[in-house]
């Protein structure tokens, strides 16, 4: 009897305590494939020109890890046009790293979060993930965070963006 209590109590304090650790660490993946019928968008159908179809995939892994005030989070994505991409190619165009970010929290009312992250306002109408289209969308940002009640925060966020056109570059 007191042998069984004993493993219980060991038991629970293992389970316990690994619980405890997979509190500080998320792991997320999102798998999408999505089959699509061409036949004239975003322009008119010249003359003789048939239907195309084309199947899109994209895997994302994304991993999110706390340790006190510090979050950080890392999301890599494969986006491809199935058939598209030579199975002997050297170079890998489509892996993507989607987001990698670092936020601190300096109060309980005032975080900063920089890196390469979403931002998402008014429902995705103002500005969004664009997350139906397979890359998605995501900016390289310093945000602020200040909150005002549990309903309620105010963001300022300033993000580099480049067209990668600069007449300067070789």
């Amino acid at each position: 009897m007191f042998k069984n209590k004993i493993t219980l109590g060991i038991l629970s304090l293992a389970f316990g305590l690994a619980n405890a650790q997979m509190d500080s660490l998320k792991m997320n993946i999102d798998l999408r494939t999505r089959a699509e019928l061409d036949n004239g968008a975003r322009t008119l159908i010249p003359k003789g020109k048939s239907a195309e179809t084309t199947v899109l995939s994209r895997a994302r892994v994304g991993i999110d890890y706390y340790y006190k005030n510090l979050e950080v989070y890392l999301s890599a994505q494969d986006v491809r046009t199935w058939g598209e991409t030579a199975s002997n190619t050297g170079k890998n165009q489509n892996f993507t790293i989607h987001e990698a970010w670092a936020k601190y929290q300096f109060s309980g009312q005032f975080s900063l979060k920089l890196g390469k992250q979403i931002l998402s306002y008014d429902n995705e109408r103002l500005l969004g993930t664009l997350d139906w289209m397979m890359q998605g969308r995501s900016f390289e940002t310093l945000k602020g965070i200040y909150t005002l009640s549990p309903n309620s925060k105010i963001e300022a966020a300033i993000t580099y963006n480049n067209d990668d056109n600069d007449t300067n570059d070789l």
